[in-house]
């Protein structure tokens, strides 16, 4: 047995629950697949991190921007969105936990706008 898989099985039966098949399956494909997104949003921020300093500064993240042709206006909104304390810098925690929300949301939003 995976010792991630260990770890969801025993996180469930500590909790009083019990774990039938396709329950575990959902959790474990859930699990990974958060763990794979995270895994991304890393490799991102690390892109970003032109200096390797460990923080995204606004000079990397509009120089990245412009190359991208993200005009200034929306550069500058989504870095002050990304930099929750407002010190001008983005660290990986503020990094993931403001794109880990946005994700959620848009998943949220197209679930909930599917057809019946």
């Amino acid at each position: 047995v995976q010792p991630r898989v260990l770890r969801l099985l025993t996180a469930a039966l500590k909790h009083g629950g019990s774990v039938n098949w396709p329950g575990f399956v959902t959790m474990a494909s859930t699990n990974k697949e958060a763990q794979e997104e995270q895994d991304r949003l890393r490799s991102l921020f690390h892109t970003y991190d032109v200096d390797n300093s460990g923080q995204i500064e606004k000079n990397e993240f509009y120089a990245i921007c412009q190359e991208l042709q993200v005009p200034s206006e929306e550069a500058e909104g989504i870095f002050s969105r990304l930099d929750a304390d407002g010190d001008g810098t983005v660290t990986l925690e503020e990094f993931l936990t403001i794109t880990v929300s946005q994700i959620k949301k848009k998943k949220k939003i197209n679930r909930n706008s599917l057809p019946c």
